[in-house]
């Protein structure tokens, strides 16, 4: 009773239930029922806070190596992780996503230790995970009843938002998005090339103009295609958005993800050559190579890797073959054509008018 008649107790009050709101209306909770217990690779776009470095950034969210948070963010392997990151910088964090009764989370990782500077879990959640998980999925990933008490040193789950279902019937990669201020559903869809339905869908489809500066959108990019096999262990982590890449294959393969032709192209790692298996296509050709006789373009592609009790593992490559002289073939199966070639079919069509009338 005394509380209730104090204006000090009353604010407090106030800013908790404020509290709590703002965090159930930003919770990231991303769908992920395509496949039970599917796993893959998922990724948060994490606004730096303060000034920090690469190799923070890793220990924070536990990233397996510094070269995956370099390649995520298309930064040469030569970078140090002692690289600065000024404030307000957007880096995208991989981590291993699971989907567990129709949502996915980070599988996991991260794990924190509590310091002594923490107020407590909703501090811990916004001040140094972006509210990619809020405090209630906090205490509820940990068993904590009393969220406000917590002890330096304790270690704390931090469920990262995650989902690995297709959109649309195609593979994507899933980002957990902070909405920026002045953000626009229409403009976050434009600078990921997706469209506003698709992303109200796999948001829940909520109002656009009830957009939030700090809210967590599960915003779907595009991915390359490959010739990696399913069966490959890697299978399920390789679904590269453009201007990406990522060591596989125990480091012995780099797949970068192509802007343009958005096939991954992948070739031998040089530096890890002594200590990896050999692998070679027909015609003698090393991963990434290619050979080409009359109008066909043979390439060696890599397609994935297997355990092995001979060798601990092994490479899988393929060949592929592409014709380079059939200028009439659609622009979706990869094939180039020189500039005068498109200006005369561009002029073809023209003098032919509408095909489909």
């Amino acid at each position: 009773m005394g509380c209730l008649a104090s204006i000090p107790c009353l604010s407090l009050l106030l800013l908790l239930l404020l509290s709590q709101f703002f965090s159930a209306a930003f919770a990231g909770n991303f769908t992920c029922n395509a496949t039970p217990s599917a796993t893959c690779r998922g990724l948060a776009g994490y606004v730096v806070p303060n000034d920090t470095t690469y190799g923070h950034i890793r220990s924070l969210f536990q990233v397996d190596t510094l070269a995956s948070i370099l390649g995520a963010n298309n930064k040469s392997l030569s970078t140090p992780a002692t690289q600065p990151v000024p404030a307000n910088s957007t880096v995208l964090v991989p981590f291993p996503c699971r989907c567990v009764n129709g949502t996915g989370k980070s599988d996991g990782v991260p794990v924190y230790t509590v310091k002594s500077t923490d107020t407590g879990l909703d501090d811990i959640a916004r001040n140094t995970f972006d509210l990619f998980a809020t405090y209630p999925e906090i205490a509820d990933a940990n068993n904590i009843t009393n969220a406000n008490v917590i002890t330096p040193g304790e270690k704390l789950y931090i469920p990262l938002p995650c989902s690995c279902d297709p959109v649309q019937g195609e593979e994507v990669a899933h980002l957990a998005h902070v909405v920026a201020a002045g953000s626009t559903v229409a403009g976050i869809a434009a600078m990921f090339g997706t469209d506003e339905d698709t992303l109200l869908q796999l948001n829940g489809n909520f109002q656009p103009a009830s957009l939030k500066a700090g809210q967590i959108l599960d915003v779907p990019l595009g991915v390359c295609s490959s010739s990696i096999r399913s069966t490959s262990l890697d299978y399920d982590f390789m679904r590269l958005p453009a201007k990406s890449y990522a060591l596989t294959a125990k480091g012995c393969v780099l797949c970068g993800c192509n802007n343009d032709t958005y096939q991954l192209d992948c070739k031998l790692n040089q530096s890890m050559s002594s200590a990896c298996p050999a692998e070679r296509c027909a015609r003698d050709l090393k991963i990434g190579n290619s050979s080409t006789s009359g109008c066909e373009i043979t390439a060696c592609d890599y397609a994935g890797y297997a355990n092995s009790s001979a060798s601990g593992f092994e490479i899988l490559a393929v060949n592929t073959t592409k014709n380079i002289c059939n200028s009439s073939a659609p622009a979706g199966l990869g094939l180039k054509v020189s500039l005068w070639s498109g200006l005369l079919i561009l002029l073809h069509m023209a003098l032919m008018g509408p095909p489909f009338l």
